[in-house]
């Protein structure tokens, strides 16, 4: 009424929501901050801080993640493996010897004083060392500074690249950045590409343990913790999943005939078995290639000129007592004492629960891949065999080998790949 702009009330100011923040160890992995956000529920939003290692507990900070286990709840398992070029004769190395020569100044046989080394009087056989740049601080916090023969590279094909070199390089690098280019090195006897059987996680050196830890206390942080501990399961636990893992072990032809099957019928079917049969049933799925036919009747013949073999079906309990799951059929035995006896063969072993490959019925049977799954992995066998005589292969309607067709078997993986 008097002419005057009526004041405009000022919104009242909206409080910022507090924020849930997790000191993160600057030596974690990267992908522990990726997979936190990702798995984060909780009512209020998420921050992470870089925490240097040497002072992790940020004032700040509702929950730290580093690598001091004291009064943590374990939330990664950080595995390394121990590497070296495909052909290494002797894949193995002592846990001390690692350590050494991670620090040493100079590599060489001063590596050989460990005690626990089998043969004291070989070389150390690796003159440097080599590391992802990336996992630099994670190995920093498990082996200490390291020595100036220490190399680091910014990818796993440029540590392969120095492992074929011609200075002798040991390569440490993350357990899911293996490829079969490597030899994987027993650690003190332990390899962690093996299973449960062999491979005792809790004991294994060669990992970096990371912990939570609550750093503030209160009613709203204990509320941040319940959120956090939810969140955990969707966080992969480490990147080494037992669960995940297939180990499967090859083995070459059985020949369970002449003087081998002389020695069966002396000290039983299975004695073949008893030494290496443990070993080879520990793997997950366990590889023979029998190219000798199991018939009724067969005679043990130990004449030097015999070139025709046969077993006898009780010879079957060594391959049981191994753990045998698959058989490759691509020897040239199969077909020795003819086709009515080479199908008896097949069908007991199909009756024994063996799955087998490169060999059949028909030709058809023999070139078919046969595919297993275990763990999630999904695994496809082919096999052929290229020495002949043209009596051991298949036919469109005979039993035999698959015989080599190179042609053939690479449209045949190309599909199993595409598949």
């Amino acid at each position: 009424a008097d002419g005057q702009d009526t004041p405009t009330a000022t919104p009242s100011a909206t409080p910022a929501q507090a924020s849930s923040i997790v000191s993160l160890d600057s030596a974690a992995p990267s992908f522990l901050r990726t997979w936190l956000q990702k798995a984060w529920a909780g009512d209020t939003p998420l921050e992470i801080i870089d925490a240097n290692s040497i002072d992790p507990h940020n004032a700040k900070a509702t929950l730290g993640i580093n690598a001091a286990s004291a009064d943590g709840t374990l939330v990664y398992r950080y595995f390394f493996a121990a590497a070296a070029r495909f052909d290494t004769a002797n894949p193995t190395i002592t846990w001390t010897q690692i350590q050494q020569a991670w620090q040493q100044e100079s590599h060489g046989n001063e590596h050989n004083n460990d005690a626990s080394v089998a043969d004291a009087s070989s070389a150390f056989p690796f003159t440097q060392t080599a590391i992802l740049s990336d996992t630099l601080p994670a190995l920093t916090q498990l082996l200490g500074n390291p020595g100036p023969h220490v190399q680091l590279l910014p990818t796993v094909e440029d540590l392969r690249i120095l492992s074929r070199g011609e200075i002798p390089t040991l390569i440490l690098l993350p357990f899911d950045q293996l490829e079969p280019r490597f030899s994987v090195l027993a650690i003190d006897g332990q390899t962690p590409i093996e299973n449960a059987h062999y491979f005792d996680a809790a004991n294994y050196p060669l990992v970096v343990d990371y912990y939570a830890h609550v750093l503030a206390h209160g009613a709203d942080n204990q509320d941040a913790l319940a959120h956090f501990t939810k969140a955990l399961p969707a966080i992969p636990g480490s990147n080494r999943d037992p669960d995940r893992l297939t180990v499967v072990a090859i083995t070459g032809v059985t020949a369970l005939t002449r003087m081998t099957a002389f020695q069966m019928d002396k000290f039983g079917d299975d004695w073949p078995a008893r030494v290496i049969g443990p070993d080879l049933a520990a793997a997950d799925i366990t590889h023979a290639s029998n190219e000798v036919s199991f018939i009724p009747g067969c005679q043990t013949d130990t004449s030097a000129g015999n070139l025709l073999f046969c077993s006898k079906p009780g010879y079957m309990d060594t391959l049981t007592a191994s753990g045998v799951d698959i058989i490759s059929l691509t020897g040239n035995h199969q077909n020795d004492f003819g086709l009515p006896d080479a199908l008896t063969s097949l069908q007991l072993q199909a009756d024994a629960g063996f799955r087998l490959f490169g060999g059949g019925e028909n030709m058809a049977e023999a070139t078919a891949p046969l595919f297993l799954e275990h763990n999630g992995n999904r695994l496809a066998f082919l096999g052929a065999n290229s020495f002949g005589p043209v009596q051991a292969w298949a036919t469109e309607d005979g039993p035999g080998a698959a015989p080599l067709d190179l042609d053939a078997l690479t449209a045949s993986i190309g599909a199993i790949r595409q598949s």
